[in-house]
């Protein structure tokens, strides 16, 4: 495009992966795109423009290895909460009345839906109360997502339930009136066990499959079942079918020729997620026991989705699924914290920097765990002061997590790169110093309890953040 022939460029497709610009933020009079695989890994437009950015980043996943998210994510009072029933094991993370940040929702002793309301706000580090409240939900629930279904924006719930007066089980649908609040009884019933499924089913997840723009559901069974394909059909009830080859006879407690299949050591756990970054929904499966002792654990399956729609059939996903892979390994050693029969591990955006982490929770051990990412943007790039680039970007581009912390803080957002830093205490006396290196972290467990403030520092720019060590 030649200089003057037009003031307005329109970008109708994908920005590339590793672009830095986050969701809604602008560039004015200056448009500098980070290209990681070119030269100067600067793009210079030669004409003023606008660029509006209207997708988050997406970068594959990679993990380090897992730590323990109490008190590093969240208080201890606040795990205690969390876990007080290990019989329903399952846990949600997101967004339940839509002011932007992350909530956790967990069942009661009496396995009745609760949630902890996040009070920080979006962008912010959460902040949870040490009690929940209920959803007042009547039916007690085993499985539970948050999944906008009538298209709102708004996250309504999924929830597999059971029925005490019915004595079945079943998958139904809450619609959230736009505040969190949900009737008391199921706005839809989605499935039925006996009929659609075996009532011995146990996790499930929802999310589009087969590049059809509908939600599908997976289903998992214990042990060696494995986990069942149900296809949205895109209409009224029924709302989902099971897709060839597999049979399910109404009565039966197994599903035949099911989608996939387990490891016969634990029950499998499906998270769906894009977990490659390529524009389709893949399937974690988390499975964790595979040794013959039963000793090792933490295993979870990679399956790929390789696009492309389908219909009446399986989505065109691998059905053999890969190990050790994006970081989520398997447990080496006999009775590791993440052997268990069952490990519910999601993928969240927990710190709201489009950098998600994994959390996961075992019963077993009654403890949650966290793998954070490696890194989230191009390997080389360098802090750029607001005179290198014109962007109006958000305090929290640049970031220290978890904060607060008792064992170490990382950095994230656009600047990630080896900087030298400092670390000062209240009074200004400077407490340490030294370089952070991409995919490190900075070791503050022999500081003591209080607030901190570190200064980053990359050639004559600096930044100042604060934070909690607890």
């Amino acid at each position: 495009m030649l200089i003057g022939e037009s003031t307005e460029i329109i970008f109708e497709g994908v920005m590339p992966i590793n672009q830095i610009m986050s969701h809604n933020s602008k560039i004015v009079n200056s448009a500098y795109l980070v290209n990681c695989d070119a030269g100067d890994k600067i793009i210079r437009p030669t004409n003023m423009t606008e660029v509006n950015i209207y997708n988050p980043i997406c970068l594959g996943l990679n993990f380090s290895p897992y730590k323990e998210a109490a008190p590093d994510l969240f208080p201890l009072s606040v795990e205690d909460e969390l876990k007080v029933n290990r019989g329903v094991s399952d846990k949600e993370y997101g967004d339940i009345d839509n002011d932007g940040d992350i909530d956790i929702l967990y069942a009661d002793r009496f396995g009745k839906l609760n949630v902890l309301i996040n009070s920080a706000g979006a962008g912010m580090i959460p902040n949870y109360p040490s009690t929940g409240v209920s959803l007042n939900i009547l039916n007690s629930t085993e499985s539970y997502r948050l999944y906008d279904w009538n298209g709102d924006g708004v996250n309504d719930l999924i929830l597999h339930e059971y029925d005490a007066g019915a004595a079945v089980y079943r998958i139904s649908y809450y619609q959230n009136n736009g505040s969190g609040v949900f009737p008391a009884t199921a706005t839809t019933v989605l499935m039925t066990s006996g009929v659609d499924y075996p009532p011995v089913d146990w996790f499930f997840d929802i999310g589009d499959l087969n590049n059809d723009n509908l939600p599908d559901i997976l289903l998992s069974q214990g042990w060696f079942h494995g986990v069942a394909y149900f296809e949205n059909t895109g209409g009224t009830s029924p709302y989902f079918s099971l897709a060839s080859p597999q049979i399910y006879n109404p009565g039966n407690s197994f599903i035949s020729n099911i989608f996939l299949l387990g490891n016969s050591g634990s029950y499998p756990v499906p998270e769906i997620y894009d977990v490659d970054c390529d524009g389709d929904n893949d399937v974690l499966i988390s499975d964790p026991l595979y040794s013959s002792t039963m000793g090792n654990g933490g295993r979870v399956y990679f399956h790929e989705n390789n696009g492309g729609v389908t219909s009446g059939i399986f989505p065109n996903i691998n059905r053999v699924g890969l190990t050790n892979q994006f970081g989520l390994n398997d447990e080496t050693v006999d009775n590791a914290p993440l052997a268990c029969d069952w490990v519910v591990t999601r993928i969240v955006d927990y710190f709201d920097n489009n950098c998600p982490i994994a959390i996961s929770y075992t019963p077993c051990e009654n403890k949650f765990y966290y793998f954070l990412q490696e890194d989230c943007l191009c390997v080389d790039f360098y802090l750029l002061s607001v005179e290198d680039v014109a962007v109006k970007t958000n305090d929290y581009s640049l970031r220290l997590y978890p904060n607060p912390s008792s064992s170490s803080i990382n950095v994230s957002g656009v600047y990630e790169m080896d900087f030298n830093y400092e670390i000062y205490d209240i009074h200004g006396k400077i407490i340490s110093n030294g370089t952070y290196s991409k995919g490190n972290s900075i070791d503050i467990s022999r500081y003591q309890k209080g607030m901190y403030l570190i200064k980053i520092i990359q050639g004559n720019r600096t930044k100042t953040l604060k934070f909690i060590k607890n």
